[in-house]
């Protein structure tokens, strides 16, 4: 039974459970794998536990993360966040036709519905694309020429939907959820069903919110000063606030992985139940249904979970050791079954999955070779595009603020501000570690860098496999690095704990407020680009 400790109130170390000394014996036991310090007083652990009651800092922080879904859904122009049209689409063609839609590879044009071919025509939708000098027909003539256009479908025109590209190989779970507000909105034209569909994608913010507070929580006890900046950075981030409130899987995927990351985390550091395992797995079955991408974070699942299977060894039979693993694995390849069924095998998102011969494995090294540092190693492939530092130009700029198709940006002036600030957390996390003044078992550490390390790598090999076929210049994004955000929150909190007192204040009231105020400046900007 998990057990569990006071917290500690002290300024200074706020921290999560340090790791105990191993049992006695003659064989050395990794560090990663020595148990948490066990919590007391003793106390049934359950899910509902630690969400009780809602703490009055996270309904603040809640409030705010609601009042920016609204603006961000009614503010951006229609179609014009990443491949909504074909998200769009896709629940379109579940409701009006009862399947799943066809789909093709990148090269194949998307053929969408008679109606949202008309509404794109008739907003610029289209022509607007990453193309910052066409704005949406703001007038009543434009509007009224929509009207007559709508009037003459007489609500027929959108259930021929016949080519979605690549999106059509996503797994169904989100645009299910998405066919809520279509059909309540059916009434509507084409626009009352897109703003609906916003607003209830939006909603899903709110659980990556909550996943942000609960994973920083594992972490800082009953500092909440520190759990409210940690979490308004996961919160209160533009990019994922701008990709939920529109219609796109990815707001579905974040809140899933924010909360498969809470549970991971919590199971390594309080032990294995069963429930919660059970749940964990649950979660990510989920993820699966909504993104095949999920595949990439079953490493990090599975190590959460054979983790404490280990510590337990010495008090377990080998059957039953065997039998829990079992279990694991079990359940990894369930969700891996899931993944691959529910997204039609990958196919259309990349020829194939891994290196075939020696030759393709050491070019795909080269191109990471060359994507990854800032002087181009001799010896090996020149990838034109490769010829920048793709991580700043990645995932620094389009993980912070790129909107629109990516074309709506800040100053180029501003980005190397946020590249410090990136650097700068985690680098301060880092001091605190050392000096013992933020706490994360090795273990947890371990399991970051295993949420981490393989979708980079999975993402290379996309984008390697895209630059070698098809030719195309860089077309990853720092938004695929968005569920992983309540990581950053936790590197957040470490990094005040360098600080004392009044300080530390002052400096998670900045944290908080400052990510405010980007929200409030990438709406002002969103606006600059569309409306003036």
């Amino acid at each position: 039974m998990a057990t569990r400790a006071p917290r500690s109130t002290s300024p200074r170390a706020v921290a999560s459970p340090s790791p105990d000394a191993p049992p006695a014996t003659n064989a050395p036991i990794p560090s990663i794998l020595i148990p948490a310090e066990p919590k007391g007083p003793e106390r049934t652990d359950t899910l509902a536990g630690p969400v009780r009651k809602v703490p009055r800092p996270l309904l603040l922080l809640l409030g705010a993360v609601l009042a920016f879904v609204v603006a961000w859904s009614l503010f951006v122009p229609p179609l014009q966040v990443p491949d909504e049209q074909a998200h769009y689409g896709y629940v379109q063609s579940l409701v009006e036709k009862h399947k799943r839609p066809k789909g093709g590879g990148r090269n194949t044009p998307r053929q969408l519905s008679t109606e949202e071919e008309a509404a794109g025509l008739h907003s610029r939708a289209f022509t607007i694309i990453q193309n910052p000098h066409e704005k949406p027909p703001w007038s009543a003539a434009a509007e009224a020429r929509w009207r007559a256009a709508a009037r003459a479908l007489d609500g027929g025109g959108r259930s021929n939907v016949r080519n979605l590209g690549t999106q059509a190989i996503n797994p169904p779970l989100y645009y299910l959820y998405e066919a809520i507000p279509y059909e309540l909105a059916s009434g509507g034209d084409f626009f009352d069903r897109l703003y609906a569909m916003r607003l209830f994608s939006g909603l899903l913010m709110l659980v990556t919110a909550v996943a942000g507070w609960l994973v920083v929580g594992e972490f800082v006890g009953d500092a909440r000063l520190l759990q409210l900046a940690g979490a308004s950075v996961v919160a209160l981030q533009p990019m994922t606030t701008f990709i939920s409130s529109g219609v796109n899987p990815d707001a579905a995927f974040d809140a899933l992985i924010g909360l498969v990351i809470w549970l991971s985390v919590r199971t390594l550091l309080r032990g294995l139940a069963w429930r919660r395992a059970a749940a964990l797995v649950a979660l990510m079955i989920g993820a699966a249904l909504v993104k095949g991408t999920a595949l990439l974070f079953l490493p990090a699942v599975a190590f959460a979970l054979l983790v404490p299977v280990w510590r337990a060894r010495r008090e377990l039979l080998r059957s039953a050791i065997v039998g829990r693993a079992a279990l694991v694995a079990g359940g990894c390849a369930l969700v891996a079954a899931v993944a691959l069924f529910a997204s039609r095998g990958g196919g259309g998102q990349v020829d194939h999955a891994y290196p075939k011969s020696l030759a393709e494995a050491r070019e795909f090294v080269s191109y990471l070779l060359r994507f990854w540092l800032p002087h181009k190693p001799p010896f090996t492939r020149d990838f034109p595009v490769l010829r920048t530092f793709p991580p700043y130009s990645v995932y620094i700029k389009t993980s912070w603020a790129s909107f629109g198709w990516l074309e709506t940006r800040f100053p180029e002036a501003v980005y190397p501000l946020f590249a410090l600030v990136s650097l700068s957390t985690f680098a301060g996390a880092a001091v605190a570690l050392k000096r013992r003044l933020f706490r994360i078992p090795g273990a947890v550490l371990l399991f970051f860098a295993l949420m981490l390390f393989p979708l980079l790598l999975g993402l290379g090999w996309l984008e390697y496999r895209e630059l070698v076929t098809l030719k195309y210049g860089i077309r990853i994004q720092g938004r695929y690095l968005l569920p992983l955000m309540p990581i950053t929150g936790v590197a957040v909190a470490a990094a005040l704990t360098l600080l004392r007192d009044r300080r530390r204040e002052l400096a998670a009231g900045l944290v908080v407020g400052g990510m405010a105020v980007l929200q409030i400046l990438s709406l002002a900007m969103v606006a600059g680009r569309f409306y003036a």
